[in-house]
């Protein structure tokens, strides 16, 4: 961290501004440097020990500098740091969504992902432990589906599969069947329209949030939807997070 020999370094008369880390800056190093009057002044946003609530004070040997500006760790509510926030996890979202890519994530294994335009890519999440791999690669050959690449990331917790296939000639999506019961599409909830009424898969691999939303206000139901009974609804919808009742209908004709 910068220190009082690293602050010597600096030209005399410099400026030094901290809006990084509080603890990056020994505080006590940079109060000596300005005693010195080596640093003209010095503007401070971030601290190694900052109040928890309002109601809690704020004493820093900084203080008794007057050209010393000092605030309170609001560097990133700029306009201009908003904007950035946001368009920095918009591309997050979107790479994880389109690609799989995990980079920068904080509490998840980071995993960098080409864009995969001619095959069908998986992503599955699990508790790291022996044997989930083979059972996961099970599911795809017991089918007959061929799998062109598979990679696996893991830290102490957990496991992140990510599994490309040979997809089906003009094929946009597969429904993944378990135990003979419909579950769900690769990126998305599905719900079924029979009649006036929206069923959706009972079997559900993920209860998205979409879902969870349109079965709390009984504009869908659940049923046991299997590779039997599933030609006996009229079209299908795909649901996600951000696409509800508004997503476009897809006849069961174009599903093979």
């Amino acid at each position: 961290m910068i220190g009082y020999a690293d602050l010597s370094l600096m030209k005399k008369g410099s400026y030094l501004i901290n809006a990084s880390r509080g603890s990056v800056v020994m505080i006590g190093a940079l109060a000596k440097s300005l005693e010195e009057n080596h640093l003209a002044g010095a503007a401070i946003d971030v601290f190694p020990e900052e109040p928890n609530s309002n109601k809690d004070s704020f004493k820093n040997v900084l203080q008794k500098f007057p050209n010393v500006i000092l605030t309170p760790h609001i560097g990133g509510s700029t306009s201009e740091a908003q904007a950035n926030i946001a368009l920095e996890v918009s591309e997050k979202l979107v790479k994880y969504c389109d690609v799989g890519t995990t980079i920068g994530a904080t509490n998840f294994v980071e995993v960098a992902l080409t864009p995969n335009l001619n095959k069908q890519r998986y992503l599955h999440i699990h508790k790291n432990q022996p044997g989930v791999l083979n059972k996961i690669t099970k599911v795809f050959t017991s089918r007959k589906l061929n799998i062109a690449s598979q990679y696996l990331q893991t830290d102490a917790h957990i496991g992140y599969v990510i599994i490309d296939i040979d997809q089906k000639e003009n094929a946009d999506e597969i429904l993944i069947v378990k135990n003979g019961l419909i579950t769900d599409a690769s990126f998305a909830n599905i719900i079924f329209k029979k009649g006036e009424r929206w069923f959706t898969p009972r079997a559900y691999l993920l209860n998205g949030v979409m879902r969870k939303c349109l079965l709390d206000n009984k504009h869908i139901e659940e049923a046991d939807i299997n590779e039997g009974n599933f030609r006996d609804y009229e079209s299908c919808k795909l649901i996600n997070a951000m696409l509800g009742m508004e997503a476009s209908e897809i006849p069961l004709v174009a599903i093979s």
